[in-house]
């Protein structure tokens, strides 16, 4: 293929991906994604939960406290200080036991949604549409499938643009030479940056030495 015909096809296929990614990302503002909170976020999240169970526990307690009265008219102290406890520990455990439940049935309620999502009229257009540009791109596109994304092709695009490369075969030749360099680059970093945290260590643990020696003295 001639330099000017790839560089037309790389050209339909950049806005061809870009419109692609456009479709993909109204996608996914139309579905809810399910919740993944991690650890500390369970965590955070479980604390809340039981704050509102403690809320909700003493909130019955204050109603037990305003009906005082009628109730130590019926029953006596002993039976209510029972059914205080009950009621206590039956909300304490209901909190602890019921957070798993609670957590996934919101996300089950999330996918019930998207499934309801899926079948509206939107989501089925933009589901044909986005079927419709990959097809397009399978097949008009010259440019293989791994490297059909914006950063590839705008490299592409500025080899045959400034003479570094004549076709497509040396466009993916020269890209993954400089991706293996910028890999080779990171790797460098983190190793100065491991080297510079050990050396801190170091001087830190000899001055801790020195306090210490200074100390005994």
């Amino acid at each position: 293929m001639e330099k000017e015909s790839l560089l037309r096809n790389i050209a339909e296929t950049r806005n061809d991906v870009n419109r692609l990614q456009s479709i993909y990302s109204h996608l996914n503002s139309l579905y809810k994604s399910s919740i993944q909170l991690g650890c500390i976020g369970h965590v955070v999240a479980f604390i809340v939960y039981w704050s509102l169970g403690v809320w909700l526990l003493s909130f019955i307690l204050k109603i037990f406290s305003f009906l005082d009265v009628i109730l130590y008219a019926l029953l006596s102290e002993a039976i209510l200080d029972s059914i205080a406890t009950i009621i206590a520990y039956i909300l304490i455990f209901g909190v602890a036991f019921s957070y798993p439940y609670v957590f996934n049935q919101i996300n089950k309620k999330r996918m019930k949604k998207n499934a309801e999502i899926a079948k509206s009229g939107e989501a089925q257009k933009l589901e044909l549409e986005k079927q419709a540009f990959i097809d397009k791109i399978q097949n008009n596109s010259v440019i293989p499938v791994d490297y059909c994304y914006t950063k590839a092709l705008n490299a592409f695009e500025r080899y045959l643009l400034n003479q570094r490369a004549d076709n497509l075969k040396e466009c993916i030749n020269l890209y993954e030479q400089e991706r293996r360099h910028e890999e080779q680059i990171q790797e460098i970093k983190l190793m100065q940056q491991l080297q510079e945290k050990t050396y801190e260590k170091a001087n830190e643990a000899t001055t801790i030495g020195w306090i210490n020696l200074l100390t005994r003295r």
